[in-house]
């Protein structure tokens, strides 16, 4: 599927091809944690300067909320203590993001 363009004056036309673009991508972004096998896998680390696997499942979901609230495509997020958790970078900084008292609550 190729890239949409913001070339063209139908609005409704550039909104379906973006809607149609996203969920092509989401859905074979999300076809990359099929290989997990074992469900608890998504909870542990590789490494220990990353996050287990589900963070980087739900901090992809998180930033396209954070997108759509941003240009006003939705209102409001799903989960504000969830979205908290997967707010953060995914950078090497055990101070802030891998800070393992940022995910202690499991009430989310």
């Amino acid at each position: 599927m190729q890239m949409p363009t913001l070339i063209g004056s139908d609005a409704k036309l550039k909104k379906d091809d973006i809607k149609r673009y996203f969920n092509f991508c989401y859905e074979r972004y999300e076809r990359l944690f099929d290989i997990v096998k074992d469900p608890k896998a998504f909870y542990q680390k590789a490494d220990p300067l990353r996050h287990p696997i589900i963070f980087y499942y739900g901090h992809t979901a998180y930033f396209y909320v954070n997108k759509l609230k941003l240009f006003k495509a939705i209102d409001e997020g799903i989960n504000p203590k969830i979205e908290s958790m997967f707010a953060v970078g995914v950078d090497e900084m055990s101070w802030d993001d891998l800070n393992e008292e940022h995910y202690r609550d499991k009430r989310v």
